[in-house]
């Protein structure tokens, strides 16, 4: 009988080689994707972030007038920023009557890409007070009995445009 080593394989030298670039490699992908993840995560986190304190310690809103007029179907609100760090934007109005009836108006358009208020009135900036007048369409609430109007701000920050969650209250 012949005696041969039969050899077949690699050797432990170049599978170890092998295994250490192959580890390598792989610890670069997980790397590069995990960063990237880390970094879309961070920047959706502070643009909420933002908002969030927008809308909490950046609004301060005076109520400086408000007034119904039924026969023209508006209601016209004045309001004053008293807050010298942020610039509303524009606002959402949700209009109540006594009877229950509820109407929201929108404030803000985006029309390509650019941001307009159809409120037709610039920023609310400190300290100058504006009037905001909602055209309410007849049939929507009855004027005559307006009893609230909850008042949204919106701010526009790093391109995004968003409304608060919670409203500035107005009761007639």
């Amino acid at each position: 009988m012949l005696n041969r080593k039969n050899k077949k394989g690699i050797s432990p030298l170049i599978a170890t080689v092998l295994i250490i670039g192959f580890t390598i490699v792989l610890a670069a992908l997980v790397i590069t994707w995990g960063t990237k993840l880390f970094k879309t995560t961070v920047s959706q986190t502070e643009t909420a972030s933002q908002f969030s304190l927008a809308c909490t310690t950046g609004l301060k809103l005076e109520i400086t007038e408000k007034k119904v007029n039924p026969t023209l179907f508006k209601v016209s609100i004045t309001m004053r920023n008293q807050n010298q760090d942020k610039t509303i934007d524009d606002f959402n109005f949700i209009v109540y009557d006594a009877v229950g009836k509820i109407k929201k108006y929108a404030g803000y358009a985006l029309t390509n890409g650019n941001f307009t208020s159809t409120s037709g009135k610039a920023a609310l900036e400190f300290p100058v007070p504006q009037t905001y007048t909602i055209n309410v369409a007849p049939g929507d609430v009855d004027l005559t009995k307006v009893s609230k109007v909850e008042v949204y701000p919106i701010f526009t920050i790093e391109g995004n445009t968003k409304a608060c969650d919670t409203p500035e209250l107005v009761t007639f």
